[in-house]
């Protein structure tokens, strides 16, 4: 049994969180895929919209049956972040389910802008040591390790890339080039793109309740 782990703030979730992970899964053969929303991240400003609300989103999103035909394992969302008042460190997440799951094969999923600068996360040597990488590449972000820069401008450090293929591991995913920001710009126009990006149960969601205004 193997289990992949994905944090985020989910804010909202979309399709860029979803089938690219899912497509990951399949490959590795996973057999869970395990959500994990942030409360408070440590690398950017709290969300203003609540970590309750981003959890029921990304509950929502990943309900919907069709996702079956992409991923054929279990989808699972932890509230283990949603619960904890302090900041959402990846390495104490990673430490919680590797307890949890003691005799499992565990992987903790990014997408390549975070692996950009995975080198200023929090004991991010102990991540590596901890846990193998799976790192979904994105449109528009290249590793300086390739033969062009990478567009974000972040450095890698040696011990990061001399990982890869060996406890890192890269990923070449279905595209979906959207981001959470362009997200709720879209959600403050009412624009038609909407339905494009975000699962249906999720636009429905955000106009119940009158986020992103």
């Amino acid at each position: 049994m193997s289990i992949f782990l994905y944090g985020g703030t989910f804010n909202p979730i979309h399709n860029g969180h979803i089938y690219p992970v899912l497509d990951a899964a399949k490959h590795f053969n996973a057999t869970k895929v395990i959500y994990v929303p942030c409360h408070i991240p440590p690398h950017k400003q709290i969300p203003n919209v609540g970590a309750e609300t981003r959890y029921d989103m990304t509950n929502l999103a990943l309900k919907n049956p069709e996702l079956k035909q992409q991923f054929q394992g279990e989808i699972e969302v932890s509230r283990y972040e949603i619960d904890n008042p302090k900041t959402s460190y990846s390495y104490d997440t990673i430490c919680h389910f590797k307890k949890l799951y003691n005799n499992e094969k565990l992987y903790f999923v990014m997408g390549l802008d975070s692996f950009l600068n995975f080198h200023t996360w929090k004991n991010w040597q102990g991540i590596l040591h901890e846990i193998d990488l799976i790192v979904v590449k994105r449109p528009s972000y290249k590793l300086a390790t390739d033969n062009d820069e990478a567009t974000s401008g972040a450095s890698i450090e040696p011990m990061i890339s001399d990982s890869i293929g060996q406890s890192v591991f890269l990923f070449d995913s279905v595209a979906v080039d959207i981001s959470s920001t362009e997200i709720r710009n879209l959600m403050a126009t009412n624009s038609s793109k909407l339905n494009q990006h975000i699962p249906k149960a999720v636009i429905d969601y955000i106009q119940t309740h009158q986020l992103y205004r």
